[in-house]
């Protein structure tokens, strides 16, 4: 190991993201470490990012690459061709990493030679700030253990936050990012290194601020029915070549529910956009694959009166948006702004 070479390169891949890149570049600057490499990849490409970027390229640890737009995967895995740092970190150019992330990771990834990655948990940020709650508390006590990351706890949805310290070997090894998994790439990525036989921990306690989604329902909704689509080819292929009776048991429970989600997550999108027929076909399948109460009382309510569902749902995800924004702290300001458990 050079005695130059940065503990850990941050690859940042920016598109459409000109109002929150300074933010995310500025947590890297401040670190409590100063041994980092930053790779900015402007994925677009757009003379807005790339002038953002430059502001900061003075400094000899930062490194601009412009390229046309390659996807979410292309542009991580064009940074990690630019990386010469021990660790790789993925960290999206809207979110953000605490000043300690750097200062608390690396000493336990170096004196765990065994463990490819180590994950924390993430803050949530929206418009009015840091939420209360964190990443992984909905995560079950068993899984919170500081043990190894099992394919049980992905199949259940547990996956370990993604911008994580990932040895770089291990990063190479797999290639990096797949470019068939839409949406879930941290997921693949972390399928890739187990079925390698590569160990993945996780650390309760949250260094890193993951920004919310505020988009439209129906934008959102088509990427949650790509992410299922995603998750199904993807678990199915490891798990039906790597994984115990056990989990090919767990497997086919979840596959039923992703199919639900699915079909559900459709007749909710096609209801928005006035697809009353659409919609009613994709709540009778989410009832053929999961016929609970809630599924049979949306399959009859687009069934009897389409017109009212949709006005009671549009009002409900209206005040769900106004709880979520009411649900943050003080506003993020700057880095330094961070909870009393981040601070020296």
């Amino acid at each position: 190991m050079s005695a130059d070479q940065p503990a850990v390169t941050f690859l940042c891949t920016a598109y459409r993201t000109e109002d929150t890149l300074r933010q995310t570049l500025d947590s890297v600057l401040a670190q409590t470490r100063d041994d980092w490499q930053l790779v900015v990849v402007d994925n677009g490409p757009s003379d807005a990012i790339a002038a953002i970027a430059a502001e900061y390229t003075d400094d000899p640890r930062v490194t601009l690459v412009r390229q046309p737009n390659q996807f979410a995967w292309g542009g991580v895995n064009a940074a990690g061709r630019h990386a010469t740092g021990r660790y790789v970190v993925v960290l999206h150019t809207d979110d953000l990493v605490l000043p300690r992330f750097m200062e608390r990771l690396v000493p336990l990834l170096d004196a765990d030679e065994g463990t490819a990655v180590l994950a924390p948990d993430a803050y949530y940020l929206n418009g009015s700030g840091l939420r209360r709650h964190t990443y992984r508390e909905a995560v079950p006590e068993r899984y919170r253990d500081g043990g190894p990351v099992t394919y049980q706890q992905l199949i259940e949805g547990w996956v370990p936050y993604y911008t994580a310290l990932v040895r770089r070997e291990a990063w190479e090894e797999v290639g990096g990012f797949r470019d068939d998994a839409a949406h879930i790439e941290d997921l693949g990525l972390w399928l890739d290194l187990m079925t390698r036989g590569h160990v993945l921990r996780c650390l309760e306690e949250p260094l890193t601020a993951y920004r919310e989604d505020e988009g439209s329902d129906s934008r959102g909704a088509r990427g949650v029915e790509v992410m299922e689509q995603s998750w199904e080819r993807a678990m199915s292929a490891a798990i039906s070549v790597h994984g115990s009776p056990e989990d090919r048991a767990a497997l086919e429970k979840r596959l039923v529910w992703s199919r639900h989600r699915r079909a559900t997550v459709r007749a909710r999108r096609l209801l928005l956009d006035g697809d009353y027929a659409g919609a009613r076909d994709a709540a009778r399948e989410a009832r053929r694959e999961q016929p609970d109460a809630r599924t049979r009382v949306m399959a009859t309510a687009l069934a009897v009166a389409p017109g009212v569902a949709r006005r009671v749902y549009q009002a409900r995800k209206a005040v769900e948006r106004r709880a979520s924004r009411l649900a943050g702290r003080t506003p993020l300001e700057s880095v330094s702004q961070v909870p009393p458990s981040q601070q020296g």
